[in-house]
């Protein structure tokens, strides 16, 4: 799962012109906060703000580009991110997304929506 999760935060940030530093300077400015969404975090995640960072970006951009509609962007056959790989995978994508400790705080995503929104604007 973590070589689409890696393709999909590529794509992503891609497609909004903007470098993934952005994304990072600005989750960075309120990780206090998305680390209080959670009731108890592991030491690693607690301890190091960069990788909880890269982590939630990553894990927010593969649901926002699993969501998507579909982006041109993919290969016709992609595994993860082509009309079929989603009807494919949709149901254990959905599943897993629904279990309570897989989800995000909407703060990323509002973020990660933001900033790739700014460019298109800008477009």
């Amino acid at each position: 799962m973590e070589v689409h999760k890696e393709r999909a935060l590529r794509h992503f940030v891609k497609r909004s012109r903007e470098p993934l530093e952005s994304y990072n300077l600005e989750l960075m400015k309120v990780v206090h906060l998305l680390k209080e969404s959670y009731v108890q975090l592991e030491e690693a995640w607690e301890d190091d703000d960069n990788r909880f960072i890269e982590l939630m970006i990553r894990d927010g951009c593969f649901i926002l580009e699993f969501l998507a509609k579909y982006w041109d962007d993919y290969a016709h056959n992609d595994p993860m991110f082509s009309y079929h790989g989603k009807i494919v995978n949709y149901n254990s994508v959905m599943q897993d997304l629904l279990m309570v400790e897989n989800q995000l705080p909407y703060l990323v995503f509002f973020t990660l929506m933001f900033i790739g929104g700014r460019s298109a604007a800008a477009a």
